[in-house]
């Protein structure tokens, strides 16, 4: 009987993680075409800022320091043992630590890439690629 309900678990599972996996592929997919399509209109000057933009991107997903993999696991915890109080906090902390860190990151990288657009250092389409960047995240 519990061999059973085991394979019943499993089947109601699969699709799931078929889903999963499908919209991962198809992901994939879209981005190697978008890839494709993006070397092949853009310049390579303006693809080298695209790139330096996406690349400072990536590194500033470091600066939560793991705060929102601890969220993720803690939360759902607190929720569960009935500690909503604690879970509202944990909620906050984290959107302030957040919102700190990366107001005064975008506010250092602003002023850096202002003062270096000001002395010449860098050109007017690198400018706006970055202030583009700091905008959106």
């Amino acid at each position: 009987m519990k061999l059973g309900k085991i394979f019943q678990s499993i089947s109601s599972k699969a699709g799931a993680y078929s889903v999963i996996a499908v919209t991962s592929i198809g992901c994939h997919m879209i981005s190697y075409v978008y890839s494709i399509i993006t070397k092949r209109y853009v310049m390579p000057y303006e693809y080298g800022i695209y790139t330096t933009v996406n690349i400072m991107l990536l590194y500033m997903n470091y600066l939560q320091l793991g705060v929102l993999n601890a969220y993720s696991r803690d939360y759902p915890q607190l929720l569960g043992a009935g500690n909503e109080d604690a879970g509202q906090h944990l909620k906050n902390s984290v959107f302030t630590f957040l919102m700190v860190i990366y107001s005064v990151s975008v506010l250092i990288i602003g002023v850096v890439i202002t003062v270096l657009w000001q002395m010449k250092l860098i050109n007017d389409l690198l400018f706006g690629g970055f202030f583009l960047m700091i905008s959106l995240h």
